[in-house]
């Protein structure tokens, strides 16, 4: 699922079809034996991979990290399409008391820091950045709480000049996105949330949680309620 739980009960669902794929949904979905328009099907819903914006994370200036790989984008595009409708949402209320909203927001950038949201996301080649254009109006549009950084692993792909790099996701990226620029205060404030292939959400989880015998690098640890990772196979 792709769409914000506002848009219900209508609902988008993205569903990556590949020859070599061995889900029959997959196949189903991308076959003209398959899929037909009137066509009824079942869903099956459970799982605790669900962030709910509320007035408290804005004022407090929580640091929503979102880590995708692959087709992992999909559940935090629905969790980045709810922030931005709520932000929108609260914005639109807010017309009629400008001056007092930034009078109260500026207090929060002095004492407890903006709400930020930060998205990593990584593929093997531009090509399969699926949402890059949605995201980016995302991000050109709410540019002072919204930040996005699109790696590739192997080739870029495509044409003309990208922003994006061609790197491995690390402690490094990672690390960042989570801190800022204000460091151990960041950390306190930060939720994470993972998903992608198995090795790149156990070694985010290393990163970020550490291994029951391992040090964390310059004593940087989120606590496990900090950290939300979703396998959906």
């Amino acid at each position: 699922m792709i769409s914000s739980p506002e848009s219900l009960p209508l609902l988008s669902l993205a569903i990556k079809g590949s020859p070599a794929s061995r889900s029959i949904h997959a196949r189903w979905a991308h076959t003209s034996e398959g899929a037909k328009e009137g066509d009824v099907v079942g869903l099956r819903v459970g799982g605790g991979f669900h962030f709910q914006m509320t007035e408290e994370h804005w004022m407090k200036g929580t640091r929503l990290v979102l880590l995708a790989g692959g087709v992992g984008i999909n559940p935090l595009m629905s969790i980045l399409a709810h922030v931005v409708g709520w932000v929108e949402e609260r914005e639109k209320q807010q017309e009629g008391g400008k001056e007092k909203e930034e009078e109260e927001e500026e207090g929060i950038e002095k004492d407890k820091g903006r709400f930020q949201v930060s998205l990593i996301y990584s593929a093997a080649m531009r090509a399969e950045l699926i949402f890059e254009e949605q995201i980016k109006e995302w991000t050109k549009m709410h540019a002072s709480w919204l930040s996005v950084l699109f790696i590739v692993t192997r080739e870029l792909g495509g044409e003309g000049a990208w922003d994006g790099r061609r790197e491995r996701m690390d402690g490094i990226l990672v690390w960042e996105a989570v801190e800022g620029e204000e460091g151990e205060r960041g950390r306190e404030k930060a939720v994470v949330y993972i998903c992608g292939p198995s090795n790149m959400r156990d070694e985010m989880e290393r990163i970020l949680i550490g291994g029951e015998e391992e040090g964390m690098e310059g004593g940087r640890r989120l606590r496990k309620a900090q950290v939300v990772t979703e396998k959906w196979w």
